[in-house]
């Protein structure tokens, strides 16, 4: 049995066989805190699951070999072979592979995270238009992953939760109105980032609204800013993020697993760590990247999960790790 070996931004075993995670209700726990690329089994006749880290360099070389030719790397449990999937708003899949397996799996990873990275690929593609819409859009979700994950950690019951955030979910205005109330009542200061200005509102606006062809030194001057912003708040939020995230992939676990039980379909989990990814800023990654440091390891690691970086800087480091899980299928030529 491989063993293993966390170290906040890396995991490693010792072989190919993953170790244990537990059942599904202690499956949020566990892959809240888990890094790089991950992949969950189901046990056979257990409903317990395993992780599998896969790190970001077999990810890239995959991809350059043409091995992954893929919207997500998804891989049959049964014989290991790659099926790409594009990807889905619920997070949640299904596919068969040629083996005739069936297989389901959910991808552990907040909504603004997806959306982030989708940005960043359409700002490195060149689409600035689109990378200003889904850089809005992340940082919308971000604000509701903010304020769902206060509510949580106070105590409030999901489906008033629910019912709340419903009430103001067509609004930004209101979302912005729940935000503002839920961090000056838990960190007792005014969240001046959330002024017109310091979100470039206007910018936004001109762009999705009115057309506005932006250049590229001003896209990437807008993602900046909110990186930052969003970066700083999941630090501030700190192990409160990691419950949250943990308690969203258990239940989305929990829901798709049963589905897949009743289905006759084998279960994973999927995770990996984009530009923003909330387990990069636990206290737990974050005193790993110190030690790591302090003890001069290895410097590419280093680099590409260092969250000392800049937006730009960021993008430059896991560029290809990124293009790597998000890679678009190769179009077909025209028939003739």
């Amino acid at each position: 049995m491989g063993t293993l070996s966390s170290s906040g931004s890396e995991a490693t075993y010792g072989d190919d066989c993953p170790s244990r995670l537990g059942n599904r209700a202690s499956l949020g726990q566990s892959l809240g805190t888990s890094t790089a690329v991950a992949r969950g089994r189901a046990n056979d006749g257990a409903k317990g699951y395993c992780l599998k880290m896969l790190k970001a360099d077999t990810v890239i070389n995959e991809a350059r070999t043409g091995e992954t030719d893929l919207d997500f790397p998804f891989t049959c449990l049964k014989c290991n072979t790659g099926n790409p999937q594009p990807y889905v708003d619920d997070g949640k899949y299904s596919f068969q592979c040629t083996c005739g397996t069936k297989n389901a799996a959910v991808l552990r990873k907040e909504k603004f995270e997806v959306l982030f990275d989708f940005g960043a690929l359409a700002f490195l593609d060149g689409y600035h238009r689109e990378a200003v819409a889904n850089f809005a859009a992340a940082f919308e979700r971000f604000l509701e992953f903010f304020v769902r994950t206060i509510w949580s950690e106070k105590g409030l019951d999901d489906a008033a939760i629910e019912r709340t955030w419903k009430l103001m979910a067509s609004q930004s205005e209101r979302q912005i109105g729940a935000f503002s109330a839920v961090y000056v009542s838990f960190f007792g200061e005014s969240p001046d980032f959330l002024k017109n200005e310091s979100l470039r509102v206007d910018f936004r606006n001109a762009v999705i609204h009115k057309g506005k062809i932006p250049t590229r030194e001003e896209v990437e001057k807008y993602a900046a800013n909110l990186f930052e912003i969003i970066k700083a708040q999941l630090m501030k939020l700190g192990a409160e993020a990691g419950r949250s995230l943990g308690r969203n992939a258990s239940v989305l676990a929990r829901e798709h697993g049963a589905w897949a039980d009743k289905n006759g379909h084998e279960f994973c989990v999927y995770a990996f760590d984009g530009l923003l990814g909330v387990a990069r800023f636990l206290p737990s990654s974050l005193e790993t990247e110190r030690e790591g440091e302090r003890m001069g390891g290895n410097q590419r690691r280093i680099e590409i999960y260092s969250t000392k970086l800049g937006f730009s800087a960021s993008l430059a480091a896991r560029r290809m790790f990124l293009e790597a899980c998000f890679a678009r299928p190769a179009i077909a030529p025209p028939s003739k």
